[in-house]
């Protein structure tokens, strides 16, 4: 197979859209991937990337006459009523993603031939702004997956998703994933997908992943958080995650020491727990609730940044740049908006100073 990470795979589909909306005729796309790997979220991304909408077709959830349409008879003759889901102005810019296709019934891959192939069912025919990708389970992963007819495949450019941990992790950030997940997987990367034999049960991927960060926000008290973990991403996972957290929160309240220059705090020298501060730092980097309170925030991102070693310095940096809310502003920040504010601020000079010597030293020392 075409294995590729979801990084490349988001940029063809984004490239490939682009062609569509320009008036060419790209090739459909085929995604093949583990479930939660993230090839639906990829989808909309690039949808709201581009500022059109996703229409979202679920073929394993469908009938044939759920994409033909249903019959009805005018002025003697058999007709089809156009599915609701099929866009009907002709300047429609949009994605139509035909997701789980290998799980879909041999008739529906049928009746998929003619609008994957031709852009049109029966008399319906796409507008042409409109591209066409889907999305399918491999059969490895234990997941329904029924097998795609030679004709069906010839008409579609296949890639397949392999799990890409730091291309995960870059993603996190913007999307405002708890800094405890991502510097768990950072220090674990393989545990980002881990599918293991019972499967019928939560077991740790992106999208569990993504769901265990926003419980983390709940509240929750340990009994019930390690049960909602566990219920996510499985017991093995579960263990070392809820293990890793703990300690991170040990740490103490790193937002609150970023604030309070004269916070007592003893920086930690284990990696796992020098990735947890140093991803810590950069989320709340850009979180203050007001001017002065993103200023000070942005201080303790250098007065602790500039503590840790040069290629933990070098993830906070990196991250800081990448993500981040201006609550203050109320409003995401752009990359160049922060790299702006970064080099700008007073203690820049000594961070680059410091760590691209330390870097030189390394260098010359290998």
């Amino acid at each position: 197979m075409n294995i590729i990470t979801i990084a490349q795979a988001k940029m063809i589909i984004s490239t490939f859209v682009q062609q569509q909306l320009d008036g060419k005729n790209p090739p459909p796309v085929l995604l093949w991937g583990p479930p939660g790997v993230g090839k639906s979220d990829i989808t909309r991304e690039t949808a709201k990337e581009k500022g059109i909408d996703v229409i979202d077709v679920r073929l394993g959830q469908m009938d044939a006459v759920d994409m033909r349409g249903i019959p009805y008879v005018e002025n003697g003759v058999t007709k089809w009523a156009v599915p609701e889901f099929f866009p009907r102005d002709p300047n429609t810019k949009t994605i139509l993603f035909l997701d789980e296709l290998s799980s879909a019934d041999p008739a529906i891959q049928v009746a998929a031939y003619q609008l994957i192939l031709e852009r049109q069912v029966g008399e319906y025919k796409l507008p042409p702004k409109v591209y066409v990708c889907a999305a399918g389970n491999r059969a490895q992963d234990n997941a329904v997956s029924l097998p795609i007819s030679s004709a069906l495949a010839n008409r579609m450019l296949h890639l397949e998703i392999e799990v890409d941990p730091e291309a995960w992790c870059a993603w996190a950030v913007t999307a405002g994933i708890a800094p405890e997940v991502i510097g768990f997987i950072r220090f674990c990367p393989k545990m980002l997908f881990n599918l293991d034999k019972d499967c019928e049960r939560g077991w740790a991927s992106p999208r569990s992943w993504a769901r265990v960060s926003e419980i983390l926000s709940y509240g929750l008290d340990p009994d019930v958080l390690r049960a909602s973990v566990v219920g996510l991403i499985g017991e093995s996972a579960a263990a070392q995650f809820l293990t890793y957290y703990k300690q991170s929160q040990a740490l103490g309240d790193i937002r609150a020491v970023m604030l309070d220059p004269k916070a007592k705090w003893k920086l930690p020298t284990k990696n796992d727990m020098l990735f947890a501060v140093a991803t810590a730092i950069a989320y709340w980097a850009w979180r203050g609730e007001n001017t002065d309170e993103s200023a000070k925030l942005l201080d303790g991102f250098y007065r602790i940044g500039l503590q840790i070693p040069a290629a933990f310095a070098a993830v906070a940096m990196v991250d800081a740049m990448s993500g981040g809310q201006d609550a203050a502003a109320g409003k995401n920040k752009d990359g160049d908006a922060r790299a702006q504010q970064l080099i700008a601020h007073k203690l820049y000079p000594e961070w680059q100073k410091k760590f691209s010597s330390e870097m030189q030293k390394k260098k010359k020392g290998a």
